[in-house]
């Protein structure tokens, strides 16, 4: 099986050090899986699998427009960052902080050795993003019959 692990680009930012001697000490367990209440966001839901030769990562991003996805491959890193924005015009409102209309979401992903990194193949139907990874020859599954 693949190494399908999510990796983390900061995984002791300054904001996960002050969460951790801040809170509960078993908070850290909650920071190194990036669902820290006191992370400040959360992050959306994926499913990795293989299937018909393919390596594939399913995200569900419901109410999320193309516009609002990024895709980058990068030094055997798939990185997904979603940003939704929502423009609220209340009249005869000073908003000094607005968080509620902004919000930016990004989840990595190590590609294991023996999948191809060329041409990927990316779709969003229904809410759920597909994003599709060719394996190498050398990586699929030979059955070998006895004679």
């Amino acid at each position: 099986m693949f190494n399908i692990f999510p990796t983390h680009r900061q995984l002791f930012s300054e904001k996960t050090l002050d969460c951790i001697f801040d809170s509960n000490p078993f908070e850290i367990f909650n920071v190194l899986c990036s669902e820290s209440p006191c992370s400040g966001h959360s992050k959306f839901k994926v499913d990795v699998l293989e299937k018909d030769g393919k390596w594939i990562v399913k995200a569900a991003l419901p109410g999320i427009n193309r516009e609002d996805i990024k895709l980058n491959v990068e030094n055997d890193i798939l990185e997904i960052e979603v940003t939704k924005t929502q423009e609220t015009k209340d009249e005869g409102t000073e908003y000094y902080v607005q968080e509620l209309s902004h919000d930016k979401l990004v989840r990595t992903f190590r590609i294991p050795t023996g999948v191809k990194k060329e041409n990927p193949t990316a779709a969003l139907k229904d809410g759920i993003l597909t994003v599709a990874f060719d394996k190498a020859e050398c990586a699929k599954k030979i059955e070998i019959k006895l004679e």
